[in-house]
């Protein structure tokens, strides 16, 4: 079932339902993540993944721009690449969150004005918080390049074997598949070792991505990573969800209040991402108000 928070009208009201989350998340030691969103019926769920691109090849359409743009992306480098194509638009199996809960209002805010609009928030163990060069990070990034069959069988494979997955293990089962996301692996780490976990294959995980562009810093940026349990990922954070909710007819006041704190689209979108946004918006009959 879905946990709302809380309802609210100004910048006030919610800035006290996040301050009543932030007393829940330090006394447990936890982390807030959050995330917003112009349609609260949105789902929490990477843009590969949802159902009007059901029909997207995510290993074509890795490949293909790697191919097409090799002064931008590296081979071997995968976690990089995917926060790259995030940055650009390209559907990937991340899903943008923020730490900073001005940052996730903007984003619930700054378009769909017919709309209700949503923050969610995420409590999170500061310790299950992955840093870019995460072995966990580095296996699920290795993802992408495979075809969806080999993706198939790891999953069935990694159902079976949840625990660690050895060298001997591997020999045993002849599993082709794993073979290949090792390959993969190595040819990003040569010094990985067969030591994985077949349940962080399937599962879901934020993580800390370096932030190599200014909007990534601007935004205070993270990201969850999807595993191979793509709709239980989904239904895991939709249940661990609090969300805050923004009715339609109270965006364009609360724009307003976050541009007199310098919450605008200059700040969210520097240099030429700005100008790209302001036009997207304007042809949306939508111009968020830059005081």
């Amino acid at each position: 079932m879905n946990k709302i928070k809380a309802t609210v009208s100004t910048f006030t009201e919610y800035w006290n339902a996040i301050y009543e989350l932030s007393i829940q998340a330090k006394r447990k030691n936890l982390v807030l993540l959050y995330r917003g969103h112009g349609d609260r019926r949105y789902k929490c769920q990477p843009g590969i993944f949802r159902e009007s691109n059901k029909n997207l090849d995510e290993q074509y359409q890795y490949n293909k721009i790697i191919q097409d743009y090799p002064e931008e992306f590296s081979k071997h480098a995968h976690l990089s690449n995917l926060v790259k194509m995030q940055h650009y638009g390209v559907e990937t199996r991340l899903l943008d969150f923020t730490i900073n809960p001005l940052v996730a209002l903007y984003f619930a805010v700054e378009a769909q004005p017919e709309k209700d609009g949503e923050v969610i928030v995420i409590l999170e163990e500061r310790q299950k918080i992955l840093t870019h060069y995460s072995d966990r990070a580095l296996m699920l990034s290795c993802l992408p390049p495979l075809p969806s069959k080999v993706k198939s069988e790891i999953r069935q494979f990694c159902h079976i074997h949840t625990n660690v997955i050895t060298d001997g293990c591997l020999a045993r089962n002849n599993s082709d598949a794993m073979k290949k996301l090792l390959h993969e692996i190595r040819g990003e780490y040569p010094s990985f070792e067969t030591a994985i976990v077949g349940q962080d294959l399937l599962d879901c995980f934020f993580v800390f991505a370096n932030k190599d562009n200014e909007r990534m810093k601007k935004q205070h940026g993270l990201f969850a990573i999807f595993g191979l349990n793509e709709e239980e990922n989904v239904e895991k954070l939709e249940r661990n969800a609090i969300r805050i909710v923004i009715p339609q007819n109270c965006k364009k006041r609360l724009l307003g209040e976050l541009s007199l704190m310098q919450i605008n689209s200059e700040y969210i979108y520097p240099g030429l991402e700005r100008k790209a946004m302001l036009n997207i918006n304007k042809r949306a009959n939508w111009i968020a108000v830059d005081i």
